[in-house]
């Protein structure tokens, strides 16, 4: 049972921020100071504390006795999926925003993303990520900047729901949510159905959205479990095609092959111990399309098609070394 710290906010903010909130105190006051900070004032922060066994409920309700635009819900622990659909039922934004409670954002990230949107009348808008790692910078990734349309959207089809705002009517009228009971992969359906209904695409060049990568991370646990559930999750995404109308469409049906690939390759380069049989299975009628001829892969892909695994675990493991 959800119990809910009221908002004293008597207005519809135009931003609601989600943050689900899980074992986060070491980073989570870094997050939620980089929201208190941001120079647009009129938002929301729901923060989702799913059954935290460390202090993160009371560092949530530290915040929001702090500042009233925080509103705390706390709840027994069943996953990421129910605690964002848990404040997705609460939010009153024009606009949603999920943030992750390890990670960070721009003091101008939502004042420059509404500015774009009052400029060129978007339903969906995206922006670059900065991936980093114990304070350092990996790497950036920009979005391309203005409209992404047609064959485009293959390109920057972004799974995570983070560095995003998406309209609240939109995931209401097409009861847009997360997938329960999954380990890994939950936003990718849910961003997938919101470009299926987003007619209006707007990306942002620059990189508001701050990644934290560390060893505790899902995607350095990833898991067979974890694959098998990118596998489900790709084939809702079929059926949700097909539930849209739009089977047949060739931009979404190349973003599917897309993710059926990377699923394929999980199962060679994020396991701790790579599963050729797990490869050959998964998808087998997919051939992945490499755009460098001389790409390793490549090889790679050819070794395991002629059961040559040996040679693959030589080459991985020497790639792996430097």
């Amino acid at each position: 049972m959800a119990e809910n710290t009221m908002t004293k906010n008597a207005h519809n903010p135009t931003i609601s921020i989600i943050i689900p909130v899980y074992k986060a105190e070491k980073y989570l006051c870094e997050c939620l100071d980089s929201i208190v900070a941001q120079t647009f004032a009129d938002w929301e922060c729901i923060l989702v504390d799913d059954g935290s066994p460390d202090n993160s409920g009371g560092i949530c309700d530290e915040y929001a006795q702090k500042d009233n635009r925080f509103t705390v819900i706390h709840k027994q622990n069943e996953g990421v999926s129910k605690a964002r659909n848990e404040g997705l039922n609460v939010a009153k934004g024009k606009w949603i925003s999920f943030v992750d409670s390890d990670d960070w954002i721009d003091s101008v990230t939502y004042q420059n993303v509404l500015n774009a949107v009052e400029e060129n009348n978007a339903d969906l808008v995206q922006w670059g990520i900065v991936l980093e790692k114990d304070g350092n910078v990996l790497r950036e990734k920009h979005c391309k900047g203005g409209f992404i349309e047609g064959e485009e959207l293959v390109q920057y089809f972004e799974p995570s729901t983070c560095h995003k705002l998406f309209l609240r009517r939109i995931i209401y009228d097409k009861n847009i949510k997360y997938p329960d009971g999954l380990t890994l992969s939950e936003d990718r359906y849910f961003s997938f159905l919101y470009y299926l209904y987003s007619s209006r695409v707007l990306g942002i060049k620059e990189c508001y959205y701050h990644y934290r990568i560390y060893s505790g991370s899902s995607t350095h646990r990833m898991s067979e479990k974890n694959i098998l559930d990118e596998v489900e999750v790709i084939k809702m995404m079929e059926k949700a095609l097909s539930d849209a109308g739009k089977a047949d469409d060739a931009v979404f049906r190349k973003i599917l092959i897309n993710q059926e690939i990377e699923a394929k390759n999980h199962a060679l380069f994020l396991l701790s111990k790579p599963n050729y049989k797990l490869w050959r299975k998964l998808f087998p009628e997919v051939v992945p399309m490499l755009k460098k001829p001389l790409d390793k892969k490549k090889l790679l892909y050819v070794l395991l098609k002629l059961h040559l695994d040996f040679l693959v675990t030589a080459i991985i493991k020497f790639y792996t070394k430097k």
